[in-house]
């Protein structure tokens, strides 16, 4: 193998240098239309939710549909029993520190598993939990709650995948809830 010259090395050096400095700015560039995108998205999703909040049932019908993205992720026959208590479900979109964030929200009534109020995580890019309204467990569900898709509102979970699955699948269903229902549930 022969040596290479001092240019021939320097000039190698100064390409992947400006390689890594475009491939930078292409990023920023992207995560600055994203942002933008998101947050024109974010308008119309507000005025869609307040017409949606106005129909009774409609996200806990959404969210325990055959074909919604949550129900592989559902524990048998506990998850839909939780979700036919949700009585409001949003996902919400906001830049904090230049990151685009995630918060997924829900309103329950009292259930036989969890006690009535709002449950919330909030999500950066780095799947990073910003805060967090975690769900309240009623006592004698400690079985329930291992598998629980909800276990994804509380602060002992912290697996990235499962994290980034959840806040994916909810995301897919707020951004487009009649994905979810079959022709013949309309």
């Amino acid at each position: 193998m022969g040596t290479y010259s001092p240019n021939i090395i320097d000039a190698v050096v100064d390409c992947n240098n400006k390689v890594k400095s475009l491939q930078t700015e292409t990023e920023f560039q992207a995560n600055q239309i994203r942002i933008e995108y998101r947050k024109k998205l974010e308008l119309l999703f507000e005025r869609r939710q307040e017409d949606l909040d106005k129909i009774e049932g409609f996200w806990s019908g959404v969210l325990a549909a055959t074909d919604t993205p949550l129900k592989p992720l559902f524990n048998g026959t506990i998850d839909p029993k939780i979700v036919r208590a949700i009585t409001c479900f949003k996902v919400t979109t906001c830049v904090k520190d230049g990151l685009l964030c995630r918060t997924v929200s829900i309103v329950l009534r009292s259930n036989m598993f969890a006690e009535q109020g709002t449950i919330h995580r909030e999500v950066d890019t780095h799947l990073k939990t910003n805060s967090m309204e975690p769900i309240k467990w009623k006592l004698g569900t400690e079985r329930a709650r291992q598998d629980s898709l909800f276990r994804f509102f509380t602060p002992e979970c912290n697996d990235k995948d499962f994290i980034d699955e959840v806040l994916d699948a909810f995301d897919t269903v707020f951004q487009n809830p009649f994905l979810a229902l079959d022709p013949a549930e309309d």
